[in-house]
């Protein structure tokens, strides 16, 4: 399952979905500072990172979500000195792949070539055999 951006708040009410996402905006709570180019280098140590680089996008950076399933930090940012996840990556027990993108606001993120190199690599773990 993919989830992208606005996905984390879009049944929020829905506790299967909540749990399968595993990541949830919480009103109140999770914010984001204002749009912005980032710059961020994704972790090595997972497949969806090896060997991609900066990626380099405009876009808004989601701050303080509320992270209810253990999973693989791929992608994250600096919010005050506490790192902040952008992108989530887990392979439960049954096989199951869940990647959740903060990124995606609108149409400037994919202008990104690096952005959209994340996107691709994202999809072809999701759908990977094993």
């Amino acid at each position: 399952m993919l989830g992208v951006h606005t996905a984390a708040n879009a049944f929020a009410t829905v506790p299967a979905w909540v749990d399968r996402l595993g990541v949830r905006w919480v009103e109140g709570v999770s914010m984001h500072p204002p749009i912005e180019w980032l710059a961020a280098t994704p972790v090595e140590s997972h497949p969806i990172g090896v060997g991609l680089g900066v990626v380099g996008v405009f876009d808004e950076r989601y701050s303080h979500l509320e992270i209810s399933r253990s999973a693989d930090v791929v992608l994250s940012h600096s919010l005050d000195g506490v790192e902040q996840p952008l992108l989530l990556a887990r392979e439960d027990a049954g096989g199951r792949r869940t990647v959740y993108d903060a990124l995606g606001h609108g149409s400037e993120s994919y202008a990104s070539d690096s952005r959209r190199e994340l996107l691709r690599r994202e999809v072809n773990w999701l759908l990977a055999t094993r």
